[in-house]
């Protein structure tokens, strides 16, 4: 029960030295003990949730703590491993007091608006199916929209790490650029295979750049294989000779 108590300590620290937070200490299945920790004031766009809480666990025989910040979606956004009995120096506050209030208080959060459902639709023509497997497809809890997102989204994020204008995620704006940005291209024709005995047809310059330098190398291996046997032929036949 040695964690129980220092989780209760933990739990008192932070309602005395940090004013709206809710600290509620609570057991899983197995009966290990943790602390909940959130803003008291909720988001009534996510169905009277905050977007973020806090679940701290605690390790006495290495005395650590672990932080792990989770969305409203219940996925893990970070984690962190400190001390319990580490100090601020400079507020002269415990330093898991101190990052929980940054956290959960000083941070603000806002949700990847990800790309709007009529917005790749408008450009369904230009997407390449290898690309929307790439995508998760959701209705956003704000506005009700269906939205597309990266797989590689987290849906939260402190703001200052959302594009300004599109208000998207890194992860997302890069996808979806590569899903709309001019492509390496030419006419069907030109992308079909020269060689007779393959004529596969490719949609992507790459792709075929890189068909054709397998025939390449086939073409050479058998230029190197060749040239081995006529040279055994020839070393054969002045054995012959002699």
């Amino acid at each position: 029960m040695t964690d129980l108590k220092y989780l209760n300590d933990i739990l008192v620290t932070l309602e005395y030295n940090i004013k709206g937070l809710q600290v509620v200490l609570q057991k899983t299945m197995s009966d290990t003990y943790f602390l909940k920790v959130e803003n008291r004031l909720v988001d009534t766009d996510l169905l009277y949730s905050c977007t973020t809480f806090i679940v701290v666990t605690y390790k006495p025989a290495l005395d650590v703590l672990n932080l792990l910040t989770i969305s409203y979606k219940c996925e893990i956004m970070s984690s962190c491993e400190l001390r319990y009995h580490d100090i601020d120096t400079e507020l002269d506050l415990p330093t898991y007091v101190v990052l929980i209030r940054k956290l959960l208080l000083e941070t603000h959060y806002s949700l990847c608006a990800g790309a709007k459902e009529e917005y790749i639709f408008t450009n369904f023509n230009k997407v390449h199916k290898e690309d929307l497997v790439k995508c998760l497809v959701e209705r956003s809890p704000i506005s009700g929209d269906i939205v597309y997102r990266s797989s590689k989204c987290k849906t939260v994020y402190p703001s200052d790490m959302l594009l300004e204008e599109s208000g998207q995620c890194a992860e997302c704006n890069n996808l979806f650029a590569s899903f709309f940005s001019p492509q390496e291209s030419a006419e069907k024709e030109d992308l079909r295979c020269p060689y007779a005995e393959c004529r596969k047809l490719f949609r992507r310059l790459g792709s075929y750049k890189k068909h054709l330098c397998m025939h390449a190398e086939k073409v050479l291996l058998e230029k190197v294989e060749k040239q081995k046997e006529e040279e055994h032929e020839l070393k054969e036949e002045k054995r012959r000779m002699t």
